[in-house]
């Protein structure tokens, strides 16, 4: 009797062990590290730590490491700038490669977080046209598996977008954050479940599925730093980071496993 105590004290002394070990396993796929020296200087973004400018060619941006950046990585960020030069859509884009395949390959068990701190203000929309800008995550078809950018429809919050704002597939919600003010992003794909959801501030405002392209596939390709319709208003990025973890059936799995051994040694 005391024996079959001490076993179930120690599995329930064992769950939360195994619990915080399945969820400490998240892996840094990329990391800005706040844009700051030694990685990155001050003066333009493209050529740094494998960005590079493949912006329409009429279009006039910067992109560059500047002052003004988020805690807890002080001082520097990116500010970006666009405007559009002609008539109908058009976008400065910045773009990253990464080429990670969750949970390696075929597997597609995991979940993968792009994370990054953005100062928007209020824009001055083009007639007909949104302005927006933020963070896409493409897979190697170019499909844009999710997006979150900052919008701006008038008041005193920004909007938060997962698609180009007007197109098919676009939808939106008020952000909760003031004009001119930092706040977290957070793309959220769910390799498992062909899902894609954005966060703002921890708050989870807009889910939607995976658009993919015939043969399109579960892998992050690249990110793109993208300002479509810009009035040249300047944009703040900052803390900019990809991790991946196992997807929660995946920690069943390793409690499971663990029990397992539990038992086993209980015999």
């Amino acid at each position: 009797m005391q024996r079959k105590s001490l076993w179930k004290l120690s599995a329930a002394l064992a769950l939360p062990v195994l619990a915080f070990t399945a969820s400490s396993q998240a892996v840094v796929v990329y990391s800005t590290g706040g844009f700051e020296t030694p990685t990155y200087n001050p003066g333009a973004l493209g050529g740094q730590d494998g960005w590079t400018d493949i912006s329409d060619p009429t279009n006039t941006h910067t992109a560059a490491i500047t002052s003004g950046g988020n805690a807890p990585t002080t001082p520097q960020a990116v500010t970006f700038t666009s405007t559009q030069t002609i008539a109908g859509d058009n976008v400065a884009q910045y773009f990253r490669l990464l080429n990670f395949t969750p949970g390696g390959a075929g597997s597609g068990t995991e979940i993968v977080d792009v994370k990054f701190d953005m100062k928007a203000p209020a824009f001055a929309n083009t007639p007909n046209l949104k302005t927006i800008v933020g963070i896409e995550a493409h897979n190697v078809n170019d499909d844009n598996l999710g997006a979150a950018y900052a919008g701006y429809t008038g008041g005193a919050n920004t909007r938060v977008y997962d698609a180009l704002a007007g197109g098919p597939n676009e939808h939106s919600a008020d952000s909760g954050v003031a004009t001119g003010s930092y706040a977290n992003y957070e793309i959220i794909l769910d390799f498992v479940n062909s899902t894609s959801s954005v966060k703002v501030n921890g708050t989870t405002l807009l889910t939607t599925t995976f658009l993919l392209s015939p043969g399109g596939g579960g892998d992050l390709s690249y990110l793109n730093l993208a300002y479509y319709n810009g009035n040249g208003e300047a944009v703040l990025f900052d803390n900019l980071s990809v991790t991946a973890t196992p997807e929660p059936a995946s920690l069943s799995i390793l409690g499971l496993a663990g029990l397992g051994l539990l038992a086993r040694r209980r015999k």
